[in-house]
């Protein structure tokens, strides 16, 4: 998409700066963006195409904190983690993507040969010595492309490998192949071809036979290098799946201490309450007997008063 009004970008003060936009980050190792009426080595940047790169995945929530509560004065229990951690370090969203680029047949990053060389070190013309005339190798070029995704967009590399039967051996192809930047070739112990990149993130690959026939009879087509990619996909998955199991647990185990604190505060509030009863309360029992033996004394007394109102100064004389 492209915005509707230019991005201009520059130093608030000196807008002929370079190192205002190079100390955040903003100068990519060029002195300009590449638009038409953007000059070199001014400070100042000005953008008006903008490239959205498809299948990213951004966290935009807190990167550093996780939620907590507090526990008295001096403790906190961690209640959940941010989601950076619990979920996009995972890397839940690149095990999917790279799943469904090996089922689109799309952005393969390794690939390992179908048949077996006993001897890496012959020549391919040597190769074709005993086996039957459709099974040897011929003359010709495959081509090796290879996708970049540190810039925006991709950037794609092609490069031609010419394969001479009468000169090149298997380790000479391999070697060949290991010289493409970011590519990795080499013959494992068992003599199969194993093609790769040396960062999963920013490489991808395709290979195919032009004139010649080298990767085929070594086992190396679209089918192969779809299941070789199906295979590492689901692999990942499974380890990706161990992941999010660990961090369910975690959530598990969070979940349990929230529970433990809850009945712990919960015991304690049972007990507060009866201390408190215990010293505020009125025990019915007891309160009676006393108001009773209260009583009786009461009534004890008003009976002696009685009898003394009844007497008189004579009774006394006598």
């Amino acid at each position: 998409f492209a915005s509707a009004s230019p991005i201009n970008i520059s130093s608030p003060n000196n807008p002929t700066d370079d190192t205002v936009l190079a100390a955040i980050g903003l100068d990519g190792g060029s002195a300009v963006t590449g638009e038409p009426d953007d000059a070199a080595g001014d400070g100042f940047l000005q953008v008006k195409s903008i490239i959205r790169e498809e299948d990213q995945v951004r966290y935009n929530g807190d990167r550093e904190n996780d939620f907590a509560v507090r526990i008295g004065p001096r403790s906190t229990i961690e209640v959940s983690k941010n989601g950076k951690d619990a979920i996009l370090d995972t890397g839940v969203f690149s095990a999917l993507k790279r799943f469904e680029d090996a089922l689109r047949g799309e952005n393969f990053r390794a690939v390992t040969g179908g048949v077996q060389v006993s001897d890496t070190s012959i020549t391919l013309a040597e190769a074709n010595v005993g086996v039957a005339e459709d099974e040897q190798f011929r003359d010709g070029t495959f081509r090796v492309t290879v996708t970049d995704r540190e810039y925006s967009p991709a950037r794609q590399v092609s490069v031609a490998i010419e394969v001479d039967i009468e000169h090149d051996t298997f380790a000479d192809v391999a070697e060949r192949i290991n010289g493409i930047p970011g590519v990795t070739a080499s013959w494992d112990e068992d003599g199969r071809l194993n093609i790769g990149v040396d960062d999963d993130e920013r490489y991808s690959i395709v290979l195919a036979d032009e004139s010649g026939n080298f990767l085929e009879r070594v086992g190396i087509d679209f089918d192969r290098m779809q299941v070789d990619a199906i295979s590492q996909a689901l692999g990942q998955l499974e380890t990706l799946q161990d992941s999010i199991t660990s961090q369910v647990s975690d959530f598990g185990a969070r979940s349990n201490r929230i529970d433990i604190q809850t009945s712990i505060f919960a015991d304690i509030e049972v007990t507060m309450r009866e201390t408190l009863s215990e010293k505020q309360d009125t025990d019915i029992t007891k309160a009676i007997m006393d108001l009773k033996a209260k009583e009786v004394a009461y009534q004890a007394a008003l009976a002696a008063a009685a009898r003394t109102m009844q007497m008189s100064l004579v009774d006394f004389l006598r």
